[in-house]
């Protein structure tokens, strides 16, 4: 709710002109509870001086959506609240303290993704204790869990309760060890062009140039079906394949030729992916509830390496873990369309938050 304020400028006659400057007004507020004998003394209220929700949910916000490290949070809280200390201690009490009763989202967020026919995942290196360790999405169009991992193996897969359970679609970045979980497989097209533009550079062949055009012509042939909500006839898609084995032969050909062993390889390496795992790259001709690319994933981990970038490695697994709660919660109430700092203050004061 705003509040409204006048500022007369001039004589206060006749007709005016209304201009209108928005701005904030920040100031510390102290509540003062008198609790007499006959009255129980909350749990909450243990302390001599506690802080209210919303300095805990400002702090909350400005750690997750701001990735700002909890030294600077404090830094900033204590400017804006005139002479307040509030400690790195207190802060990462807040987190633990959200982290805790956000739990319940948590599982909220995991049930909605289980029941979703296609999820788009993927994973970025974050530096733990001076160590590799990951972060990993899963993510559709309406939520968006973050999970903590120490490796990527199958077996640290398997810890992954989402992943383990779903019984959909995946769609990732060619991470060959995904395959064993879901039920079928769509492949990101976009970091396939990626390869193929490299490939075109180092081996100077042909066919991978027209592979990546042929892409980019099947992508924007998608996009006018879907305009008119339409799918490709069974001759069309017959027809994009026969093209795309025409070209994969073209390679194996071309590859023959290619000069210099690493190029070599690689664009072999390049060739048996596209041979092998065909059905999986052109699914999105075939199933229109399946992206062309895992961009979806790419932007729900962005956040996380700016936050990376901002504030440096965490400390401890427990903070990745702690960090990845955080931003499921924030970037899940943002895809329901729900206001960040409202949906951290209910949970604080323990008030439904309709994920």
């Amino acid at each position: 709710m705003f509040k409204h304020k006048v500022v007369e400028v001039g004589i206060q006659k006749g007709e005016y002109r209304s201009k209108y400057v928005l701005d904030l007004e920040v100031s510390p507020v102290v509540t003062e509870y008198r609790f007499y004998s006959d009255i129980a003394i909350p749990i909450e209220h243990r302390s001599s001086v506690v802080y209210g929700p919303t300095i805990r949910t400002y702090a909350v916000d400005l750690y997750g959506e701001g990735a700002m490290s909890i030294q600077r949070i404090s830094n900033f809280l204590n400017g804006i609240g005139e002479g307040m200390k509030l400690s790195t201690g207190s802060i990462y009490s807040f987190l633990q303290d959200f982290g805790r009763k956000a739990e319940t989202y948590i599982e909220s967020i995991s049930k909605e993704l289980l029941n979703s026919q296609v999820l788009y995942t993927d994973a970025i290196v974050v530096r733990c204790d001076g160590k590799n360790a990951y972060i990993r999405n899963q993510s559709t169009e309406s939520a968006v869990l973050y999970t903590a991992m120490k490796k990527k193996d199958i077996d640290s897969l398997r810890e992954v309760k989402v992943l383990d359970k779903y019984a959909g679609m995946l769609v990732h970045d060619h991470e060959t060890a995904l395959y064993h979980f879901g039920t079928r497989h769509g492949e990101c097209n976009v970091h396939l062009g990626r390869y193929l533009r490299k490939n075109s550079e180092e081996s100077d062949n042909s066919w991978s140039k027209e592979m990546e055009e042929l892409f980019t012509e099947m992508n924007s042939s998608r996009k006018e079906k879907m305009k008119y909500a339409t799918g490709f006839l069974k001759e069309e898609i017959m027809e994009y394949e026969a093209r795309f084995d025409i070209l994969v032969s073209k390679g194996y050909e071309e590859n023959t030729q290619t000069k210099g062993k690493y190029a070599k390889k690689s664009e072999k390496t390049l060739l048996n992916r596209l041979k092998k795992y065909k059905s999986n790259h052109l699914l999105f001709l075939r199933d229109f509830k399946v992206a062309y690319d895992n961009n979806l994933s790419e932007r729900d981990l962005r956040k996380c390496k700016t936050k990376q970038k901002v504030s440096g490695c965490f400390r401890k697994q427990s903070g990745n873990e702690l960090y990845c709660k955080v931003m499921s919660f924030i970037e899940t109430s943002k895809r329901k369309q729900l206001s960040v700092l409202q949906s951290i203050e209910n949970v604080f004061m323990n008030r439904p938050v309709q994920l």
